[in-house]
């Protein structure tokens, strides 16, 4: 009988401390929430009670909180797509073209020390405060991380399998293919995380200062009108969007990397077919075939 509830407890610890642990803080933080809501710890008007925004925000479902949302998703998905695809491009050229470098970089990174704040106002009377503040503020915080981390994964490249890349007098192509971006996605995506975070906490500023629309306007709609149930609502929606985007990353990151190790989330099969690309090239040039990579696919 003592084994059984011994391997019982043992089976419910782990469980607890992988599943229940993230959920502990902020249980807490309700719980705290709804004592100082009941005990009156501030004026109602200024904290309203956790079933009063419940009561908001499946009001705000029916009306304006999802199609405000929309609109700040796809404000961000234009601009994230724009900064990540420059960046991206930028770094590569930084890191695969010293001479590039040597010429635009220090432009680059004074450019980037100057905050997204500072170019606000230029880019108001730029693009006015319409749809293209919100672009413009998104791609120069997208571009930034992206280029930074694209650059320091092409350049961080393992000098071995440089090396042996060139014995094997491998194009340009085949390198790049094979070698250069395999081993720069982990890094690629370290400036990807960074670039979405930064941009989503950036659109939100920008909505908050000058915009008729978006999560951000709804959030200072509500302030202006004193019903702080709704900012409330709006800062859990900010919230809860950061933490999916972060989930998905992570998700899509488990999914393509596999280098130097097979993704989690990776068939194995494919993971070694693409492991074994080098010697499918080897294979075509000098026709003998690999037996572990013939084996495999």
């Amino acid at each position: 009988m003592s084994l059984i509830l011994l391997k019982r407890r043992r089976f419910f610890w782990p469980t607890f401390r992988l599943n229940g642990w993230p959920w502990l803080l902020p249980a807490l933080v309700l719980g705290l929430w709804y004592l100082a809501a009941a005990g009156h710890w501030m004026p109602e008007q200024i904290l309203p009670a956790p079933a009063v925004v419940a009561d908001t925000a499946l009001s705000l479902l029916g009306s304006d909180l999802m199609g405000q949302w929309g609109v700040s998703l796809q404000h961000l998905a234009s601009g994230l797509l724009l900064g990540v695809m420059a960046g991206t491009l930028l770094g590569a050229l930084f890191g695969l073209v010293p001479a590039a470098a040597r010429r635009i970089e220090p432009l680059f990174y004074a450019l980037a020390q100057i905050p997204t704040l500072g170019w606000i106002p230029l880019f108001m009377v730029l693009f006015g405060i319409d749809n293209g503040l919100k672009l413009a503020v998104i791609v120069k915080t997208t571009i930034v991380p992206m280029t930074i981390n694209t650059q320091q994964a092409v350049t961080s490249v393992p000098l071995t399998l440089g090396e042996a890349a060139q014995v094997m007098n491998f194009s340009r192509w085949q390198r790049l293919r094979w070698l250069v971006i395999p081993a720069s996605l982990p890094g690629w995506f370290t400036g990807l995380r960074l670039a979405l975070s930064q941009a989503w906490v950036s659109l939100i500023v920008v909505e908050l200062l000058a915009s008729s629309e978006g999560i951000g306007y709804l959030m200072v709609w509500g302030r202006q009108l004193f019903q702080l149930d709704i900012v409330f609502v709006t800062i859990a929606v900010v919230g809860f969007s950061g933490l999916l985007m972060e989930w998905a990353t992570n998700r899509l990151y488990t999914r393509l990397v596999f280098w130097p190790q097979p993704a989690p989330g990776l068939d194995l099969r494919l993971a070694w077919q693409y492991r074994c690309g080098i010697f499918h090239v080897l294979r075509d040039r000098h026709r003998q075939p690999d037996d572990q990579c013939a084996a495999v696919a």
